[in-house]
């Protein structure tokens, strides 16, 4: 028997859901997906291919950031709860962020992505910390259909080129710092 969810908020049972995923995946992965997951196009099945290269949700076309912040960000319910939180302890200042407000960002990032002729298929470089601009960075790319690749900060100069030279990317967006425990880390 498959558990029917009542709302969007209600908890997970790990052992129910464990137990249904593991003796009915299609059932219990087909639930989850239709009642958590807006598709632009519905999947034709949850699971096909073969068991060395599994294809799920076959034909099926979903955008990650309406998911992640669209759907959230534009119900009345939700937009003004927590997306998420950034603690930086080296300026001591701990930020939250709403989905209204991080849509906002998602999509004033998105149009000057758009504005400098980036399109889908096209790839974006990250070299920043953890920082909200980065989350804000691949959730635009992710509205976008740009394909990124997250680059860690602290990579000194030879291995951040050769990075962007096997990535080549279309652009690359970095910070002028990063804080990494309590160091500050110049990146140029």
């Amino acid at each position: 028997m498959i558990k029917q969810y009542t709302s969007e908020t209600e908890a997970f049972s790990h052992s129910f859901d464990y137990d249904s995923s593991i003796n009915h995946p299609n059932e219990f992965w087909d639930e989850v997906a239709t009642k958590y997951v807006y598709w632009d196009k519905k999947y034709d099945r949850v699971l096909g291919g073969t068991d060395e290269s599994p294809l799920w949700f076959e034909n099926g076309k979903l955008n990650m950031c309406y998911n992640a912040v669209d759907k959230y960000a534009l119900d009345p319910l939700t937009k003004d709860k927590v997306a998420f939180i950034h603690d930086n302890p080296i300026l001591k200042i701990i930020s939250k962020i709403t989905y209204a407000e991080l849509y906002e960002r998602v999509c004033e990032f998105s149009t000057a992505l758009k504005s400098i002729g980036l399109k889908k298929g096209d790839r974006v470089m990250l070299y920043m910390p953890m920082i909200n601009q980065g989350a804000v960075t691949m959730l635009a790319c992710a509205r976008l259909g740009l394909i990124h690749s997250n680059v860690y900060g602290g990579l000194p100069p030879s291995q951040l080129a050769s990075r962007i030279n096997l990535f080549q990317p279309h652009v690359l967006v970095s910070s002028n710092f990063g804080s990494y425990g309590l160091n500050v880390t110049p990146f140029f």
